[in-house]
């Protein structure tokens, strides 16, 4: 999967492409069949499916104090080659972004990606103040489209509900709406070594705050390179 990461630039695929845009933040179940649609779709007319995305997710700029982001960055995006992306528009969502206008945005996204087909969650919102919408990104050139929702008990599956699964301790219900347990990835960090001498290695996580939804000693597997999963206990806070 290859990952590109400014908004100008050469054309990505002169011939038109099949993409969504989204925050993707968990990649649920919901975003999975959006992504997948995408794949499928760009299978059958022999054309790259491409995601555009953001670092950190718009969310966490507008209301840092309260978001909770679900997982890292190279979690997502390799969630999404799994998935079988071809191609990211990884873009840095800051304060410039942000005030770019929805028309100038509909605009260059469609000569950075050479247009085509777009498939959307629903209610897609884009641009300065939430102005734009699927039928911006129509006046754009794209053939755009919105994919039904993935709805649990009566409910669309959202990055919302697994947040607020989660900060109630329901791993369960948040490992239904993912449709995996949750994880989180994370390189280890050097610590004091206290562990060994008690016989119980540890392991020092750097888990960045933003992420940190709830606290509390659990039972977990661990897994890591070259590592079978092992049974686990993690202390989180």
């Amino acid at each position: 999967m290859r990952i590109h990461r400014q908004l100008s630039g050469p054309t990505v695929a002169p011939d038109g492409c099949v993409a969504t845009i989204g925050a993707f933040d968990g990649l649920h179940r919901g975003h999975q069949q959006l992504l997948q649609s995408v794949v499928e779709l760009a299978r059958a007319q022999q054309r790259p499916a491409v995601a555009v995305t953001f670092t950190p997710p718009p969310r966490a700029l507008f209301q840092p104090a309260t978001t909770l982001q679900l997982m890292s960055l190279h979690d997502r995006l390799a969630g999404m080659a799994m998935l079988g992306l071809d191609q990211v528009l990884l873009l840095r969502f800051d304060a410039a972004l942000a005030a770019c206008s929805a028309e100038d945005f509909a605009a260059r996204l469609t000569a950075r990606l050479g247009g085509g087909e777009l498939r959307l969650g629903p209610g897609f919102r884009f641009g300065q103040g939430r102005r734009g919408d699927i039928d911006s990104l129509a006046r754009a050139g794209w053939n755009a489209a919105e994919v039904a929702p993935q709805l649990e008990d009566g409910q669309p599956v959202s990055s919302t509900r697994v947040r607020a699964a989660l900060v109630a301790g329901q791993f369960d219900q948040a490992a239904h709406l993912l449709g995996r347990p949750y994880r989180y990835s994370a390189r280890v960090q050097r610590g004091q070594q206290l562990g060994r001498q008690l016989g119980f290695p540890t392991a020092n996580l750097r888990w960045p705050s933003q992420t940190m939804a709830f606290s509390g000693i659990f039972a977990v597997w661990v897994s890591g390179a070259g590592l079978e999963r092992h049974p686990a206990v993690a202390s989180l806070g």
